[in-house]
């Protein structure tokens, strides 16, 4: 792997700790590099550090890399989480890094950043506080009792409840869809309720089990208290509607976050990722009616269904309505003083005042934490996407003065005006190189996405775990470079660009998936691994694809 980097000539790092089973701190670096056309993330070493200060950290890289011959003014980029030590601008990994190397490029995690957007947007309002709570605790209140759980496995064995964790990125999606399915269930949804109902949910099922507590005997008043006090919340309108709701973001946004926590990102591609969602995320701020329309549909199917499985059933069930509106309450006056002539001006329509109050609120805090999390490195994605073939008809004519300034400053070696000359050079070949030399294969790594229009950017992000052809990539443009040993003199300065666009990395969600691999392997009975036996069993399990040589 050492002689890879260093024939490879850059890399980026990644960096990440945590404390394993037996309360030591792990520390796991993790190299990018591209080696001929593969771009590969390899997990170099995994130190146990005393301190998890920056300084501590970057003196554990630098002599790591030194160890192994690698040195460190050839990484060229870097991605950590937002902790401090590791993103601190004065005293982090990341500033000592750019002491090293001064036009080292930092990233903070995109799959942490948009970990922190959903968190942001699910804790701005107490409706959408209350739901997920209403979710965890659920869950909680079934599994904590085998008697409890007994219950809902005899109405419903086949579908778990899922619990909300803060390491576990899609767990809100993941709690919501087991019990309330998917968004398009219910927004594009014309069939009869009797055609609904294999549908794999829980909501049904749950109501039936907190109903079956609260009316048993067997439970004790506290018990059947809460089973009721959950009950009613689920059949509530305003906690469908809530629901319906986060359906429809989490319809935009896990596909975007699964994306982002797959191997060996292209740069370039998840930008137009990235910019695709924000698309839909502005656009759905005029979808309140569809989740309204899902709603109703929600409610009309499974109050079928509810009515169905009653008639079925041998318990004799108290009377469960699911409500399809929103109940009336009475108006609040509020008491004027002496001399004041102004109006109460409340908005008195509940169906309304979620929308103001929630909806709004909820969609506008996303949209305002994307943009504000997701727009370092906004410049140079700027130039990055000149070199992506889709953007090749645009730039046949002419690349404007200002673009391309900024990678050419972050990598002194790239002679700009000769890259411009090569950039329309190849742009102006592209399409009948491409449809010559390249395969019209498929490949279920790469992925898709138009920013044209809503429409295309919402088949970008439902279609980016799809298989495509392999020629619309920046990736495919450098294989295509490379397999015919146009670097060698023609493009130069392109091949130059293009392998250092491949080499910046937009997440650390490699050494997450270290650290899991770290849980399997230091268990409580490997608990006392000695550090060298720990490292080389993690790297055997990690790195499966190296083969190593024996040497005499």
């Amino acid at each position: 792997m050492s002689d890879e980097i260093r024939k490879s000539g850059k890399f980026s790092v990644l960096m990440d700790t945590t404390t394993d089973v037996s309360g030591y701190d792990q520390c796991v670096i993790v190299l990018r590099y591209l080696f001929e056309t593969s771009i590969k993330e390899r997990i170099l070493s995994l130190k146990c550090v005393e301190s998890s200060t920056g300084e501590n950290l970057f003196n554990t890289l630098k002599e790591t890399l030194n160890s192994l011959g690698i040195d460190i003014k050839k990484c060229v980029a870097n991605s950590f989480d937002g902790a401090a030590n590791m993103s601190g601008q004065y005293k982090g990994v990341k500033a000592r890094l750019e002491e090293e190397s001064p036009n080292n490029i930092h990233t903070w995690c995109y799959a942490h950043s948009l970990n922190l957007v959903m968190t942001d947007a699910m804790q701005c309002d107490i409706t959408t506080i209350s739901f997920f709570g209403l979710l965890q605790q659920t869950q909680v209140f079934i599994k904590d009792s085998h008697k409890r759980l007994a219950i809902y496995l005899d109405q419903n064995p086949s579908v778990r409840l899922g619990a909300i964790g803060i390491t576990r990125w899609r767990s809100r999606s993941d709690a919501a869809c087991k019990i309330f399915g998917r968004f398009d269930n219910w927004s594009e949804c014309d069939a009869n309720p009797s055609e609904t109902l294999n549908l794999k949910l829980a909501y049904i099922e749950l109501i039936l089990a907190l109903s079956i507590i609260s009316d048993s005997e067997d439970f004790n008043p506290k018990t059947r208290s809460e089973a009721n006090s959950l009950l009613q919340k689920f059949v509530s309108y305003e906690t469908i509607l809530t629901a319906m709701m986060c359906l429809m973001i989490f319809k935009i946004t896990t596909p975007l976050s699964d994306y982002l926590q797959t191997k060996n990102l292209d740069y370039a591609q998840a930008w137009n990722i990235i910019a695709s969602s924000q698309k839909l995320l502005d656009a759905a701020r005029q979808k309140f009616d569809q989740i309204v329309e899902a709603a109703e549909k929600f409610v009309e199917v499974m109050t079928y269904i509810l009515n169905k499985k009653i008639e079925e059933s041998v318990h004799c069930f108290s009377d469960i309505i699911i409500e399809n509106e929103f109940p009336k309450k009475r108006r609040i006056i509020r008491k004027k003083k002496y001399d004041e002539n102004s109006q109460n001006e409340v908005v008195f329509d509940a169906k309304q005042n979620f929308k103001v109050k929630t909806f709004l609120n909820v969609i506008d805090q996303i949209n305002s934490s994307m943009r504000t999390r997701f727009s370092d490195q906004k410049r140079l994605y700027q130039d990055l996407s000149c070199f992506d073939p889709k953007r090749f008809k645009e730039i046949k004519n002419g690349i404007p003065n200002n673009a391309l300034e900024k990678i050419c400053q972050l990598n002194a070696s790239i002679d700009k005006p000769r890259l411009v000359e090569e950039l329309q050079s190849f742009a102006n070949q592209w399409a009948g190189m491409s449809s010559t030399l390249l395969k019209q294969t498929y490949r279920p790594d790469q992925y898709s996405s138009d920013d044209e229009n809503t429409r295309e950017s919402e088949d970008a992000i439902q279609n980016c775990v799809t298989k495509i052809p392999c020629k619309s990539r920046v990736k495919c443009a450098y294989n295509l470079i490379y397999q015919y040993n146009m670097y060698s003199v023609m493009y130069t300065e392109l091949d130059k660009a293009y392998k250092f666009i491949l080499t910046i990395p937009l997440t650390q969600v490699s050494c997450e998936r270290a650290f899991s691999k770290l849980k399997l392997i230091k268990t409580r009975l490997r608990s006392t691994l000695t550090n060298e036996n720990r490292e080389a069993l993690l790297l055997m399990q990690s790195e499966k694809g190296i083969h190593c040589c024996n040497r005499k």
